[in-house]
């Protein structure tokens, strides 16, 4: 109500993308700024030959200046911009808050705003809806190719994009796209919020990534920092205006220690104007169908204690949503990083009743059984913070896990059956990280691993698309670790090593039957409540309706209520037994 009155929407609020920053009109451009603290704004760049005091904004209140330039050629595509604020006297060097491009000056390594004046970009797929369940690709535009260099959008639409529609995915997390000047930092501190990262290519070319994906029905989800941003001064939008609290807390709680960056002030509508507005733009004007917030938890909900909660997960959120289905008839999905509880003694439904959330300690369980061996606790169905599980994303490893070396000594065989078991799931949203080499030198362009591609990953992604809304059992039986769907596909990872001739695993809800693995093309029979069959020398088969040519058969796959859950056998009576729980061991 305070924001937008009695009748108003947020998304008629969120509009500072259009109001402020640079807009070319019939007659000239409007360049507008909101710099309270300041006591003069002028801009300067390539077209007064960088004489800093020539264009003087003009104040028109609650700290908005504007200024009006004359001619549609005043400012052209390409034309280097900055802002000069006079604040206690002093001149600062400052980039425009709502610049839509930034780019390095390879003379001097300075980062500069620049007008990017591109044809509109004509869309050739004008609806897409979401996926129900996402099945993510994690990747880095920068550093998906094999080559030495920095990859851009039409290189990863040519080389990349057909190989995971190829391989099942339906979802593709985009790292590193809103501009930060340092590359190292994979795109988390932030500089130029409304600014698509110059380095892999122009806001057409994003666009047009985009568009690709959505012809081919893949979703495409933004990996936002609304969390915090980068200290710098020259580059970001720290004391823009010369002070510190313009976006951010005063004193130690706007500072992040270990990340050495700064942390907004959600408390301030201005705060929430400007990050709503951020999240409007990347929707409307990049067709993003969703978003990854990381650090989600140091953002703080309206369950926190007074004096530090903030409505912003509830205000933002939930408009988006409307605006987003008010405007492109789609419902976006949003999922927060968490790495551990939710903090402050909250409960993680704090956020779940707005977003889903990841699940890093069933993942880490998940994949610290398949490589110890222990095939119960690779099995586990359980989801931490007990929450559903249509609100958990569950990884094979994360950036983070891999960069800090936690996984990347685990193998690739391990990491792909870890995926096995958290693809083939019902509820559960899987991601996977492309892996780079090594973390230190694949962000300069040197070639990724490709394990995200191998046959066994593509064929646990068909399985997951041909059974969804299919129920799911999970098992567990010496080495095996299992996860049946419905009643007629299961996969099955051997925890103890790769190839396993004549295995036989009781199930639970398979029917009798014939049935191949999707990988290997063996042979695998169901009777009298076990199955068997040989598995490759992955260790991993995934077990289904597959005709001859090994083209995966939809059939008439009929969904299985499965009363209780089952808690093993009993070897001496060779029986199952049933028991009430929501884990199967």
């Amino acid at each position: 109500y305070e924001l937008v009155g009695r009748h108003g929407k947020l998304s008629d609020f969120a509009n500072g993308h259009i109001f402020f920053g640079f807009h070319k009109m019939k007659d000239g451009w409007w360049y507008r700024e909101w710099a309270p603290a300041a006591e003069e704004v002028y801009l300067t760049g390539d077209m007064v030959d960088w004489k800093w005091l020539e264009l003087k904004l003009t104040p028109v209140g609650n700290g908005v200046f504007e200024i009006f330039l004359p001619g549609t050629g005043f400012l052209y595509d390409g034309c280097h911009v900055k802002t000069i604020i006079r604040h206690k006297g002093q001149l600062l060097e400052r980039i425009p808050l709502y610049i839509k491009r930034v780019e390095q000056d390879p003379r001097d390594a300075s980062w500069c705003g620049v007008i990017a004046d591109e044809p509109e970009y004509k869309w050739k797929r004008k609806r897409f809806k979401m996926p129900k369940i996402p099945y993510i690709y994690e990747c880095h535009i920068g550093m998906a190719q094999e080559k030495e260099g920095i990859g851009t959008y039409q290189e990863f639409i040519d080389n990349v994009l057909p190989r995971v529609k190829a391989l099942g995915y339906n979802t593709i997390q985009l790292m590193a796209i809103m501009e930060h000047p340092y590359y190292g930092s994979f795109g988390y501190q932030v500089s130029s919020f409304f600014a698509p990262c110059s380095r892999y290519g122009t806001a057409n070319e994003l666009k047009a990534f985009i568009d690709a994906a959505h012809q081919q029905g893949i979703a495409v989800l933004l990996d936002l920092v609304h969390s915090h941003a980068v200290r710098n001064t020259k580059e970001g939008i720290n004391e823009f205006d010369g002070s510190e609290y313009q976006f951010f807390h005063k004193g130690p709680r706007g500072e992040h220690p270990t990340w050495g960056t700064k942390l907004f002030n959600y408390n301030k509508n201005e705060v929430i104007h400007f990050l709503l507005s951020n999240l409007k733009y990347w929707l409307t004007e990049y067709r993003f169908d969703g978003f990854r917030f990381d650090a989600a938890k140091h953002i703080e909900t309206d369950w926190d204690a007074d004096g530090t909660k903030s409505d912003f997960w509830k205000n933002v959120l939930g408009d988006v949503t409307t605006h987003a289905q008010e405007s492109r008839g789609i419902t976006p999905y949003y999922y927060g990083e968490m790495l551990g509880d939710a903090g402050g003694g909250l409960s993680m439904e704090a956020y779940t009743q707005y977003m889903s959330v990841t699940d890093p300690g069933t993942s880490d369980n998940i994949r610290n059984g398949v490589c110890n061996g222990n095939a119960s606790a690779a099995a586990s169905s359980g989801v931490s913070y007990g929450v559903s599980k249509s609100r958990i994303v569950q990884w094979t490893e994360s950036h983070d896990n891999h960069k800090d070396h936690g996984t990347s000594g685990i193998s690739e065989n391990n990491i792909n059956k870890t995926w096995a078991i958290i693809g083939a799931r019902d509820e559960i949203c899987g991601m996977y990280l492309a892996r780079p080499e090594d973390m230190n030198t694949t962000m300069m362009g040197d070639a990724d691993f490709t394990s995200w591609s191998y046959p066994e990953v593509k064929a646990v992604n068909n399985f997951k698309n041909h059974f969804v809304g299919q129920s799911e059992y999970l098992s567990s039986y010496n080495k095996l670790a299992c996860v049946e769907r419905g009643n007629s596909g299961i996969v099955i990872v051997n925890t103890g090593g790769s190839y396993y001739n004549g295995m036989s695993a009781p199930v639970h809800t398979m029917a009798s039957g014939t049935y191949k693995d999707a990988i290997t093309g063996n042979t695998f029979k169901v009777s009298d409540g076990y199955i068997s069959g040989d598995i490759g020398d992955t260790g991993i088969a995934v077990v289904y309706d597959v005709d001859n040519s090994g083209v995966f058969t939809k059939g008439n796959v009929t969904d299985v209520s499965v009363s209780g859950t089952f808690n093993g056998w009993d070897t001496s009576a060779d029986k199952m037994i049933a028991v009430e729980g929501d884990t199967a061991a």
